[in-house]
């Protein structure tokens, strides 16, 4: 039966989750909109991923909360939410790394889905 869903998420940056998104191979729809499934039912979203009953509603603390509708969609909501989770934070940290001046050297990701950063910074 289709109908919108809740799943747990840590994500605070839009731009990260953004970031996330496009690395999965999706698009996203940013500003406050209506999102809506096949079958007619809506919901009010920051961001949408294009194509997809897949929407994020920003709570009273700030955080993102993921809503999707996975009836027909063929994807495993509970693997998408890890695996935007995870994207989501590798993008907060090369952000921050970033600010703080430091450069990305290599980047891996282990078979578990690990990823592991190395960084370096020049100092004086």
């Amino acid at each position: 039966m289709s109908h919108f869903t809740k799943i747990e998420v840590k994500i605070d940056s839009l731009e990260a989750l953004e970031e996330a998104l496009e690395q999965m191979g999706y698009e996203a729809i940013t500003g406050t909109h209506t999102m809506r499934n096949d079958y007619g039912q809506s919901r009010e979203v920051e961001l949408e991923v294009k194509d997809l009953p897949v929407g994020f509603i920003m709570n009273d603390e700030g955080e993102l909360e993921m809503e999707a509708d996975w009836y027909g969609t063929g994807i495993n909501g509970d693997n998408f939410a890890q695996e935007v989770t995870q994207l989501h934070s590798k993008y907060k940290t090369l952000d921050s790394l970033k600010k703080d001046s430091w450069k990305v050297k290599k980047e891996t990701t282990k078979e578990d889905g690990t990823i592991k950063l190395e960084v370096s910074r020049w100092s004086s």
